[in-house]
């Protein structure tokens, strides 16, 4: 779950912009929430924060192991609600094409947005933002630019929402129907631009719920446990925040209670997950500075020619070395982080530069990380080596996104600017490590 956009300026969780109580949109959702059986578990304001955009602040002081949050189950959206929605039907006949939660849910928006003032979710629909900061709406130019450590990644995320879209036009083009307000076709509500908004709403906000409690008859592809939940989603996101989440003892809501206190006039934060920033960005359309879950990966390749480069009298990576490495899962999982390198990198740069060959020794010596001094030095030599040239390649990466910036960027390609100028601080700081 999440979504928030992390501007880069540094400011206290108290420095605000404004205070988004009095705002018709939170009212008018309140007050529909209200009628629906919601009640407050503590005082939470909505205020536009200036470091992590729009949040929830306590108003008054938040205990250990208090509920922050409870929403009842009528209020949450589910497979079971596109079920028995309007347009329940379209995905009960579906003949053959797959079906994903998240793709349903998606739908699901697009159709009660389309209905405007006669959706019964319009307090909920006009709550969530109206565009994204996740890197599905990076221009292809802007693509271009990004290294592999995001492109890869990006480009999966949205190869899915483009698949997922067309399976879906497929479903609704096999049905004649129309709107009951408008008489439009169906088939012509369901366009690209509303479909990855819906999308990427269902993906930012989202939170999970056990199975046996959404019960539907609907062929889902994946395991159907996603729901979106109104006013729940207005909080943001913090390594520093613990909570626990599920139903409540009488199954009758959506509860979320903090495992940390809050103080009065302080931001309150839940947990999404251990995510590293990629994830962060690729997910949800922000980073954190510092996260401490960050790790910056390298090809063996990589590796193998920073060896090359400083120790070439004494690179050998013969077949019997690369079936060790790979034997071992040695030649996997190769990053840094803001501790330095990884223990696979140091094992590979060791492996590749020794002259020793029984298995026995090699197994004690890489596991027990008992090396020589010279050893040492060899090893965090190609590690500074190896570091640099990364941290070089992002130097370059980052000016020419800095070009770019002044030419009406996305909000998403500002985002990505931030993430490499991480990587960059962690691989500086990991180059002082290797000495």
């Amino acid at each position: 779950m999440g979504r928030t956009y992390r501007k880069r300026k540094r400011k206290t969780l108290r420095n605000f912009s404004s205070n988004l109580h009095s705002s018709p949109c939170f009212i008018k959702l309140t007050q529909w929430m209200r009628k629906h059986g919601w009640s407050p578990s503590c005082t939470l304001c909505p205020v536009e924060f200036g470091d992590t955009g729009r949040g929830l602040r306590a108003e008054t002081s938040i205990s250990k192991n208090q509920v922050i949050v409870s929403i009842p189950l009528e209020l949450l959206i589910t497979v079971s609600t596109v079920e028995s929605s309007d347009i329940g039907w379209i995905f009960s006949n579906a003949n053959g094409v797959s079906l994903f939660a998240q793709q349903v849910l998606a739908a699901f928006l697009v159709w009660e947005k389309h209905l405007g003032h006669h959706s019964v979710w319009e307090p909920y629909l006009n709550s969530v933002p109206v565009d994204y900061s996740v890197p599905l709406y990076c221009s292809n130019e802007e693509l271009d630019v990004l290294p592999s450590i995001l492109l890869e990644p990006i480009l999966i995320h949205k190869q899915k929402v483009i698949d997922t879209f067309s399976d879906l036009k497929k479903i609704v083009s096999m049905h004649s129907g129309t709107c009951w307000h408008c008489s439009e076709s169906i088939s012509t509500i369901f366009q690209r631009e509303q479909y990855w908004w819906a999308w990427s709403t269902v993906n930012t906000r989202c939170v999970y719920l056990d199975e046996q409690v959404l019960s539907h008859h609907l062929k889902i592809q994946d395991k159907s446990c996603l729901a979106l939940a109104p006013f729940l989603d207005m909080f943001n996101h913090s390594n520093d925040a613990d909570v626990q989440v599920g139903l409540s003892s009488d199954g009758k809501s959506y509860d979320i209670r903090t495992l940390v206190p809050f103080a009065k006039y302080t931001q309150v934060f839940i947990h999404y997950g251990y995510h590293s920033n990629l994830k962060l960005y690729t997910e949800y359309g922000f980073i954190l500075p510092l996260n401490p879950h960050d790790f910056i990966p390298f090809m063996f390749e990589e590796i193998l020619n920073s060896i090359k480069y400083t120790y070439p009298e004494k690179f050998n990576c013969s077949a019997s070395k690369l079936d060790f490495l790979k034997c071992h899962s040695l030649a996997e999982n190769l990053s840094c982080n803001f501790d330095g390198l990884s223990f696979n990198v140091k094992a590979v740069i060791y492996m590749c530069m020794t002259s020793e060959s029984q298995k026995d020794i090699l197994t004690l010596k890489i596991y027990s990380s008992e090396f020589t001094s010279e050893e040492n030095m060899a090893i965090c030599k190609v590690g500074k080596h190896l570091i640099k040239q990364k941290c070089l390649e992002f130097e370059s990466v980052l000016q020419i996104m800095e070009q770019k910036k002044s030419n009406n960027c996305s909000r998403s390609f500002e985002v990505a600017g931030s993430l490499i100028l991480e990587y960059i601080n962690i691989l500086k700081r990991a180059e002082k490590l290797a000495v």
